[in-house]
Order: structure tokens, then C-alpha cells, then sequence
């Protein structure tokens, strides 16, 4: 099998809306849950396109629904378009400060730009709030091993583990900073 290397799980970790938000489904305006659900499921495909509309359909319905704004943020940061994605998760945190999926995203933003202490910062928010995401935990990690904070990285990795025992890519990378 390939080594996963931090960076390449941190562009890639698959973390659907759906699992990432549980209030997604209690906040969205009335009559939008079928958008929604069709959304999650074309997130969950990969199929980020469809999924970035279905949650502009969405907010076209309540342009502040925070939710809807971080999980739009979320899947536009998988179309590779940050500066969208920034402003949409921006958004979704000027509304609720203590959200904790647009913490996580922010955080999944500022790694993918390279700024590691705030990506560090927001992930560790967002677990704050909210410590049971597995994902949460594993990025989190990933963000502490390429600063070079390798017993915190464990302690990130070993608590994804605990989360979700079967998490391949955290146990691929918890080898490799063991090794």
C-alpha cells in the first residue's frame, strides 16, 4: 500500500458534511431538506460540483443559514477554491463564532494554505466545542506533526482512533510517526 503522507491526507481526508455536522439537518430552512440530503449524498460521492449547488440552492432559500454556509465552504475548499470557500466559512463565523464545523473548516483551510499555527488554532477550537469528530481529531494531528509537535500528533491520532477504530489513513499515519 501507498505511505500517506500528512499533506496528501490533509488534501484529501474525505469528511462528508453529513458526519461532520449533525445540526445541518435541525438548522436548514423549511421545505430545504431534500436539497440538503441531496447535497450530503453528492458530497459523500465526491461529487463536489453538484454538491456546491444543491447548498447554494439552499442558501438561496436562508442566506444565513450557517450550516449550509460551512458545508458550502467545505465543498468548495474540495473544489480547490479557497478564496470562495474563505469567504462562505468567514460568513458562517461572523453569525456563530463558536460553530464548531466552521471552526474545523477554517482549520482545513489555513493548512492547505500553509498557515499551520492558525490552522492549529481552529482545529483545537472546533474540538473544544465538539470532541467526538474522529476527523476533527485526525487533522488536527496532521497539522501538529508537520509542525513538528510529534507526541501532541500521537495524542491527535490515538483519539481519532478511539473515535472511529477502523480510520485507515489515521493508523497509516500514526505508523509512520512511530517508525
Amino acid at each position: 500500500p501507498a505511505v500517506s503522507t500528512p499533506s496528501s491526507l490533509a488534501a484529501t481526508t474525505p469528511t462528508s458534511p453529513q458526519n461532520a455536522s449533525p445540526k445541518a439537518s435541525k438548522q436548514i430552512p423549511p421545505g430545504a431538506g431534500p436539497l440538503v440530503a441531496a447535497a450530503e449524498k453528492a458530497f459523500a460521492a465526491h461529487n463536489y460540483a453538484e454538491a456546491e449547488q444543491k447548498y447554494l440552492d439552499v442558501l438561496r432559500q436562508d442566506e444565513n443559514n450557517v450550516s449550509t454556509l460551512a458545508n458550502l465552504a467545505s465543498t468548495q475548499l474540495e473544489l480547490g477554491r479557497a478564496e470562495e470557500a474563505e469567504k462562505n466559512v468567514n460568513h458562517a463565523l461572523s453569525l456563530d463564532p463558536a460553530d464548531y464545523f466552521s471552526l474545523y473548516v477554517l482549520g482545513r483551510l489555513r493548512f492547505r494554505q500553509d498557515k499551520l499555527d492558525e490552522a492549529i488554532e481552529h482545529l483545537s477550537l472546533a474540538i473544544r466545542i465538539q470532541d467526538n469528530m474522529a476527523s476533527f481529531h485526525f487533522n488536527y494531528g496532521i497539522a501538529l506533526f508537520k509542525k513538528g509537535r510529534l507526541d501532541e500528533a500521537i495524542k491527535q491520532y490515538e483519539r481519532a482512533l478511539e473515535l472511529r477504530p477502523g480510520y485507515a489513513e489515521v493508523r497509516n499515519n500514526l505508523a509512520n510517526v512511530l517508525v
